[in-house]
């Protein structure tokens, strides 16, 4: 009977110790794949998002800069009357494209806001000036399209990453 319940114990020891590597193995190997497809899911949501920010970025409304010199530092952009073709481009985008929150345009020589909407957010800036921004000095150095680091927006207080787009003419 001693014999019989040691053999048996040793076998279910055993068994257990198998059973417990294969588990493992199998749940590192799901955590794996689950981590590839969300880097895949993540990967393709900033190729959608670069791809509708460079092709905002063409259109000729948006490409209009003839209203820099309107920019105004009490409302840390131009008027919300002026540029109205190029606020309702990015309204459309912002309406239609769930992954933008807010889209600004700021000038090439040291990111002076020229718009931001949603218009409340230009309003609520604390600031005029984005050229101390990674995503501003990356798009000028790569002239190409730039993702950001995570950062914390300074319109909305939480973290956000910026995808910028060199308009160039």
């Amino acid at each position: 009977v001693l014999g019989v319940t040691i053999s048996v114990g040793l076998v279910g020891f055993l068994t257990i110790r198998v059973m417990r590597k294969d588990l493992e193995a199998q749940i590192a190997t799901n955590h794996l794949l689950l981590a590839r497809s969300l880097g895949a899911h993540v990967e393709q949501y900033l190729d959608d998002a670069m791809g509708v920010v460079r092709m905002t970025a063409q259109l000729p409304a948006v490409r209009d800069l003839s209203s820099i010199p309107l920019i105004r530092e009490d409302i840390k952009g131009v008027p919300r009357e002026v540029d109205r073709p190029k606020r309702d481009v990015i309204n459309y985008v912002l309406d239609n494209y769930g992954q933008f929150a807010y889209m600004i345009q700021v000038t090439g020589d040291v990111g002076n806001t020229i718009v931001l909407e949603p218009w409340e957010y230009q309003l609520e800036l604390q600031r005029l000036d984005f050229g101390f921004r990674d995503w501003f000095q990356g798009v000028l150095s790569r002239k190409d399209t730039y993702i950001s680091e995570v950062y914390i927006s300074s319109s909305q207080q939480e973290p956000v990453v910026a995808i910028a787009h060199p308009i160039v003419e």
